[in-house]
């Protein structure tokens, strides 16, 4: 490939994570068209002796179901106790976990009351077309906005990808790329280059949903840890 992406958990970021107070995107987002769906977005943390505090973002497909990146919750291969926090400062117990053989995705089912999903877009990305992402960093922005660049980009680690023009940083994987009308188009992924040439890579919203689809079930959890890979359906 042509570029190298890398992943946007936290990592060594971990720690400070830790100390601080994660910023959330809905006040960047106030007065844009991502303000709808930074009002669902969610924290999504992995824990556990084999996490180091992964750290990343997800975002409600339905009244139950939240999808982010598979790395955030599977960093090597294998789920990881999960703990999803809500917009409110709510913490949500996981109580099953679906991802991808695929692509770089995972569906967490929660329990509590129903959530409210922002609208998801049916169609591909568009060069040219303005988008914002919305991401749980440990400091700097939540909100960035870039437009599309390169579109069906194949990855053999994150699937088929597509390019913002955005410097995304750990802690902006798994969340959503936003268009212009305000509906998720993608999911962020991975990044790329610095500066000029700094590239946020993402699935496309349509990818996710006929991967989502795919997923048959979900396999069932001990209280409060998401401790096994489900298995999909091929």
């Amino acid at each position: 490939m042509r570029w190298v992406a890398t992943s946007l958990t936290a990592g060594l970021l971990a720690p400070l994570l830790a100390a601080c107070a994660t910023p959330h995107p809905l006040p960047e987002a106030a007065g844009t068209p991502a303000e709808p769906a930074a009002r669902q977005h969610v924290l999504v943390v992995s824990h556990g002796p084999m996490a180091s505090g992964q750290v990343g973002s997800g975002v409600a497909l339905d009244a139950n179901r939240i999808v982010t990146n598979r790395h955030v919750v599977a960093p090597r291969g294998a789920v990881l106790p999960v703990r999803v926090t809500l917009p409110d400062g709510q913490e949500r117990r996981v109580i099953s976990v679906a991802t991808s053989d695929r692509m770089d995705l995972a569906v967490l089912a929660l329990d509590g009351a129903p959530l409210s999903a922002p609208c998801w877009r049916s169609t591909g990305p568009a060069l040219g077309e303005p988008q914002w992402l919305l991401g749980s960093p440990a400091s700097g922005r939540a909100v960035l906005n870039g437009r599309v660049v390169e579109t069906a980009v194949p990855d053999g680690k994150f699937g088929t990808l597509y390019a913002v023009t955005a410097a995304a940083v750990p802690g902006y994987s798994g969340g959503a790329a936003v268009d212009r009308a305000g509906c998720v188009a993608g999911i962020t992924t991975a990044a790329s280059g610095a500066g000029a040439t700094a590239r946020a890579w993402a699935l496309s919203s349509n990818e996710v949903l006929h991967e989502v689809s795919r997923i048959a079930g979900f396999a069932s959890l001990p209280d409060g840890a998401a401790s096994e890979r489900a298995e999909v359906a091929r």
